[in-house]
């Protein structure tokens, strides 16, 4: 995990004399935005019985579900669909519709965001995407009239980085949770 104060500097760059905590404030929404968005911080949650086919799920400190990925036995063998074998009746409960489990372990991922007080922000996110939750940040900022660091001129462009950077957060996600790919296959023309 990485500390979201790290994008600091990257922020200051473009929009200099801004407070520390405006700016971390502002980071942290961009960030909760582009998870929202991409659904690429994924975690496996942790499941505990509450009762007859009910569940209560946790994640670690600091982290919200945006929604649950997905609800599949712990050997992956049996994958739970939403709405047809298991439902959320309120958050952080899981309600099995039907038992087709027999009985075995669950293992649940879901999408997480930082919650309002959360400075976490997960390695690879990190990694792969900092600019684009900058621009994220730098669009609200730069928004701002009157400001020292204002500049109405640049937020089409930060929009633009921010949207196309959880985009391609979001395909990259979906590429590597695709089950198979099609193959092409060489028809032949009469």
């Amino acid at each position: 995990m990485r500390c979201l104060d790290e994008l600091l500097p990257l922020l200051k760059l473009e929009a200099n004399g801004v407070p520390d905590f405006i700016a971390r404030n502002i980071l942290r929404l961009s960030l909760q935005e582009f998870c929202q968005e991409s659904d690429y911080w994924r975690v496996e949650v942790r499941l505990s019985e509450l009762g007859d086919q009910l569940y209560r799920y946790s994640l670690p400190a600091g982290l919200i579900v945006c929604r649950l990925v997905q609800v599949q036995t712990e050997d992956g063998e049996i994958v739970l669909k939403a709405n047809v074998d298991y439902e959320e009746p309120e958050r952080g409960q899981l309600l099995l519709l039907n038992n087709i489990t027999d009985s075995k372990p669950l293992k649940v991922f879901a999408s997480v965001k930082p919650d309002s007080d959360g400075d976490d922000v997960s390695e690879s996110l990190f990694e792969n995407y900092r600019e684009a939750i900058v621009s994220g940040a730098l669009v609200r900022l730069l928004r701002q009239p009157d400001k020292s660091w204002s500049n109405p001129n640049m937020v089409p462009y930060h929009e633009n980085k921010f949207s196309e950077g959880y985009r391609a957060a979001r395909r990259e996600r979906l590429n590597k949770n695709a089950r198979h790919s099609k193959k092409t296959v060489k028809h032949r023309f009469y």
